[in-house]
């Protein structure tokens, strides 16, 4: 099956990541010119290949397709980067979560900020 290309968002996309049409093509088993044919007319770009492409530039093939303006693809937190705490929530029962080191960072600092206080609430 085909999938409608917006080769504008294609073209400025792979220049972005600094790689080739070439490489893109032969990430996905096509032609070196595959690409540039698909765009002068002859012939579509199949689902399977888009994804490829979609995948190697680091973007979605909604974005590709222009179905959608989300352009970056979400990367997970490496699960090396978690660290484990223990916070208090509003009802008084402790959360154990995991937090990014720089959000757990950014915790501690606001947690610097507030009025220190011996005196229970």
């Amino acid at each position: 099956m085909a999938a409608k290309v917006d080769f504008e968002r294609l073209i400025s996309r792979i220049q972005e990541k600094g790689v080739t049409q070439s490489f893109l093509c032969s990430l996905a088993g096509k032609k070196r010119q595959y690409i540039s044919d698909v765009r002068k007319g002859h012939g579509s770009i199949s689902e399977e290949a888009l994804a490829i492409f979609a995948k190697a530039l680091d973007t979605t093939v909604e974005w590709l397709t222009g179905e959608s303006d989300q352009k970056e693809v979400a990367k997970p937190i490496p699960e090396e980067v978690l660290v484990d705490a223990i916070i208090m929530g509003r009802d008084g029962k402790t959360i154990r979560r995991k937090y990014p080191k720089e959000e757990l960072d950014t915790l501690y600092r606001l947690l610097d900020l507030l009025p220190h206080t011996d005196e229970e609430l």
